[in-house]
């Protein structure tokens, strides 16, 4: 089985003083939990090195992808909104991905897998401290906790 990183993405970016440049998805975030997730927790929870970010704007978007700065985040989005961006980012996911042959872990904030993460196989890690350490909150199983 595949093991897929999903990284939620993060307020800090490149780019605030251009916004025409554009930098690719792995590199733009410059959060504190966005970094640690990169950098430890893909490697430590096993993940493919190839992984993938939740965007609020862009939704599901490969790593290498080139995207310029925005300012969009989902805890300012309402309940239907933030529905709505999961029933896309699924679908997404199920065009990318064998859901049946993949497991995901996810890090992010609970608005960022509250309406997607029980459709899939996942681990969610939770955040904690300010040393950012990842400790499992959820495990789904394609639809049961």
């Amino acid at each position: 089985m595949r093991k897929i990183a999903l990284i939620g993405c993060s307020k800090s970016k490149l780019g605030k003083e251009d916004l025409s440049q554009k930098f690719p998805a792995a590199d733009i975030y410059c959060g504190r939990s966005f970094r640690k997730a990169k950098n430890f927790g893909i490697k430590h929870f096993g993940c493919e090195d190839r992984f993938y970010v939740l965007s609020a704007l862009h939704g599901l978007l490969p790593c290498d992808a080139e995207i310029t700065y925005y300012d969009k985040s989902l805890y300012d989005m309402s309940a239907k909104d933030r529905r709505r961006w999961a029933e896309q980012v699924y679908a997404d996911i199920c065009k990318t991905f064998d859901v049946s042959n993949t497991h995901f872990v996810i890090f992010a904030g609970s608005a960022y897998w509250q309406y997607l993460a029980d459709r899939l196989n996942c681990t969610v890690l939770k955040y904690e401290g300010r040393n950012v350490t990842f400790t499992v909150k959820h495990v789904f199983e394609g639809g049961k906790r």
